[in-house]
C-alpha cells in the first residue's frame, strides 16, 4: 500500500476499504528516512507482522509492504518440513538398501567362512556361484586352493612311503654290510675302518638318489661320486668315457657299492696305489645291454695272493644276482680287467621313457 505522511492509505493492494483510513501499523512501526529502505518486525494486539517501508526521496510518501509473519514464515516451514521428510524418506530408503546388501554379503561370506573351516580341515570344497563377482572369485581361490592341497597331501603321502621303503632298503644293505665285513675283517679296528669307508660309500649313492628324486641316477656322477675320495691329483691319470645313461633307484645303490670296492682296492693294490698307476672307465649301449669296462693300468703290478672278499661277494653276488649282470675279471701282467654286461631293462628308472636300443656309432 502506499500511504502519506501522516500515516494514511492513500491505496491498498490488500482492501480497498482501507483506503483514506490511517495505516493500522503505522504508530507500531517506524518511519524511514528520505530514499531509504527498512525492514522490521512488530507485534500488535498479540499478532507478529512483517513489514518493508520505502520513502521517496522527492515526497513524504511511503510503499508499506506488510503481512502476517505466519504467512510470511508458512512456506518456508512447509519446504523445511518436506526436506526433513525427504531426508527421513531417503534414510530409511538408505537402511533398506544396506539391509538388503548385508543380506546379499552376510549369506555368501559365512558360507565362504564354512569352506575356510573345511579347507583347514582337508576336505574337498567346490567353487560357488554368488551375485557379487568379487565373491565368487574368493569362492573360485578356495576350491583351488582345496584341490591343491589334496595334491601337495597326496604326494606327501607318497614320499612318506617312498622314504618308509627307502630306509628299509637302506637297513638291508647297512646290515649286508656289517655282517660281510665283519667275516672278513682279521681285527675290530680293520672292521671298523672298513666298515665306515663302506657306509661312506653307500652315503654318496643315497644323496645322489635324493638328489635324482624317481628319475633316477646319471652313471657318470655315480661313478664320479664313488672315485672322488680316491681321485688322484694329476687328472690325465683318470679318464671317464660314456654317453649319457640314467639308472634306477636300486641299480645305482648297489652298483655304487660295486664302484667303491673296486676304488678302495685300487687305492690299495692297484691304479691309485702307485704315481704312474691310471684307471679307465667306459661304458655304451649296445643291443640292449649296458657294457661297463674298468681297466686298470698299473707299470710294475705286484702279484699277490687274491682272496675272496666283501668287494668280490658285492660285484659277484649283488651285480650279478641283483642286476643280472655278466661279470669278467681279467689280471693282466699291468693291472686289473673287469667288465660288466647288464641288461639296460634292469638298470633304467620305472618312470623313464624307454630308450631306442641300438649299438653305439
Amino acid at each position: 500500500m502506499l500511504v502519506d505522511g501522516e500515516g494514511t492509505v492513500l491505496t491498498s493492494s490488500y482492501m480497498s476499504s482501507d483506503i483514506g483510513k490511517p495505516f493500522f501499523l503505522a504508530e507500531a512501526t517506524s518511519k524511514s528516512e528520505a530514499g531509504s529502505t527498512l525492514r522490521d518486525s512488530v507485534e500488535l494486539e498479540g499478532e507478529s507482522y512483517e513489514t518493508i517501508r520505502s520513502s521517496s526521496s522527492r515526497s513524504d510518501w511511503e510503499t508499506i509492504v506488510w503481512a502476517p509473519t505466519a504467512v510470511v514464515q508458512a512456506p518456508l516451514e512447509r519446504t523445511l518440513r518436506v526436506l526433513a521428510l525427504g531426508g527421513l524418506t531417503i534414510i530409511a530408503l538408505g537402511a533398506l538398501l544396506a539391509w538388503v546388501l548385508g543380506r546379499q554379503i552376510s549369506k555368501p561370506i559365512r558360507r565362504l567362512a564354512r569352506d575356510a573351516r573345511r579347507l583347514g580341515a582337508g576336505e574337498r570344497v567346490e567353487p560357488a556361484e554368488y551375485p557379487v563377482a568379487e565373491i565368487s572369485t574368493v569362492s573360485l581361490a578356495l576350491a583351488q586352493a582345496s584341490v591343491d592341497r589334496q595334491a601337495a597331501e597326496n604326494e606327501i603321502r607318497f614320499l612318506m612311503r617312498e622314504v618308509a621303503h627307502r630306509s628299509k632298503n637302506q637297513l638291508t644293505v647297512v646290515s649286508s654290510i656289517a655282517k660281510q665285513t665283519a667275516r672278513h675283517a682279521r681285527t675290530f679296528a680293520a672292521f671298523q675302518d672298513a666298515f665306515q669307508k663302506r657306509v661312506h660309500g653307500l652315503a654318496r649313492s643315497t644323496d645322489l638318489l635324493i638328489a635324482g628324486g624317481a628319475v633316477g641316477v646319471e652313471l657318470r656322477e655315480l661313478i664320479e661320486a664313488q672315485i672322488e675320495p680316491f681321485r688322484p691329483s694329476d687328472g690325465e691319470r683318470l679318464e671317464i668315457k660314456g654317453t649319457a645313461f640314467r639308472l634306477s633307484n636300486q641299480a645305482a645303490q648297489t652298483l655304487g657299492l660295486a664302484l667303491h670296492e673296486l676304488a678302495t682296492n685300487a687305492s690299495k693294490y692297484g691304479a691309485f696305489a702307485t704315481p704312474s698307476g691310471r684307471l679307465t672307465i667306459q661304458w655304451k649301449r649296445s643291443q640292449g645291454q649296458l657294457d661297463l669296462l674298468w681297466r686298470e693300468f698299473v707299470p710294475r703290478l705286484r702279484r699277490r695272493t687274491v682272496t675272496p672278499g666283501f668287494g668280490t661277494e658285492v660285484i659277484e653276488r649283488m651285480l650279478g644276482g641283483t642286476l643280472d649282470a655278466q661279470i669278467e675279471r681279467v689280471i693282466h701282467p699291468n693291472g686289473l680287467e673287469c667288465r660288466f654286461t647288464i641288461p639296460i631293462a634292469r638298470l633304467e628308472p620305472e618312470r623313464a621313457d624307454a630308450e631306442g636300443d641300438g649299438d653305439e656309432p
